[in-house]
């Protein structure tokens, strides 16, 4: 059986909780802003997002807003998509595909 370079979930729970579980490969998660509004109205829901986003090799959210709101509820910022000479990197994973330029995170040269 093959194992995946990288586990790519959207949605932070259940979605992340599942790959995190389940998938023995680097987890990237995405939130897309049901998933924090539930976990910041639930506190079951809270504690595993607090797990997958801290235990997550990247995080990915769709918006400056719900990156902070993240940021408030797990202590840990999301972490942008970054491409650099025609490779995309996310805390030290090779992604493939187009991705739109963004700015550099922390100041760390990738």
């Amino acid at each position: 059986r093959p194992k995946p370079d990288v586990a790519f979930a959207h949605f932070l729970v259940p979605t992340g909780l599942i790959a995190e579980l389940a998938v023995r490969a680097p987890v990237v998660v995405m939130a897309h802003g049901q998933d924090v509004a539930n976990a910041e109205r639930l506190a079951p829901i809270r504690a595993l997002t607090r797990r997958v986003v801290r235990r997550a090799n990247g995080v990915i959210a769709n918006s400056e807003h719900l990156a902070t709101r993240i940021g408030e509820m797990t202590g840990v910022a999301p972490h942008r998509v970054i491409k650099r000479k025609g490779e995309t990197w996310i805390d030290g994973l090779r992604l493939f595909g187009d991705f739109e330029d963004r700015t550099e995170v922390d100041g760390r040269d990738r």
